[in-house]
């Protein structure tokens, strides 16, 4: 499985304003999915130790059309964790038509993050999940051999007509079949 690192994210471009709204963007939420007209939603599990490189993934699936539900950016969700948190996120998870699994060996060994996994496996699995490799430059990707049977995100360079991206993102199904993120968002 490719892996996108810490170097990849880093150079997406951000703008101070795309920040600025992503970090106000609390705000703006509605039941704590991106407002927009778009009905191409998908639930982001990560850990919290990751808050750092949510912002250039949610750019990426924002650029091929899809809202991203990320629980610390909803009003609703508890300050201290309890069994509402809990509620809140299976609600979200279901609500939300695709999974996606923000997979960093700090996500790998968060109980929230593979109670989530759990969740999505059973109300999503496998056309409408997927696991996002990622890991920082210099480390090891370890204790993820269960990821191999989830569809994951593949870059490559390759200039795509549809998008106007310089970088085509496929899903990548474990049989090693493949197609275009946009058109698995559509599924």
């Amino acid at each position: 499985m490719d892996l996108i690192t810490t170097e990849y994210l880093d150079s997406i471009p951000i703008s101070i304003s795309e920040n600025i709204f992503f970090l106000t963007k609390r705000a703006l939420i509605d039941d704590g999915i991106s407002i927009s007209q778009n009905n191409l939603t998908a639930f982001l599990s990560h850990s919290h130790s990751d808050k750092m490189r949510i912002l250039p993934i949610v750019k990426i699936l924002n650029s091929v059309g899809v809202n991203i539900y990320v629980d610390w950016l909803d009003n609703d969700m508890p300050a201290i964790t309890s069994g509402k948190t809990a509620d809140i996120l299976k609600t979200k998870i279901k609500q939300n038509r695709k999974f996606i699994l923000l997979a960093s060996n700090t996500a790998i060994k968060s109980s929230w993050v593979n109670w989530e996994l759990g969740i999505g496996d059973g109300l999503k699995y496998i056309d409408n999940m997927m696991i996002f490799p990622f890991k920082e430059n210099n480390q090891n990707w370890t204790n993820n051999e269960y990821f191999e049977i989830y569809p994951h995100l593949q870059t490559e360079n390759k200039y795509d007509y549809e998008t106007g991206n310089n970088v085509t993102y496929h899903v990548i199904y474990p049989n090693k079949s493949k197609i275009k993120l946009q058109d698995w968002l559509k599924r």
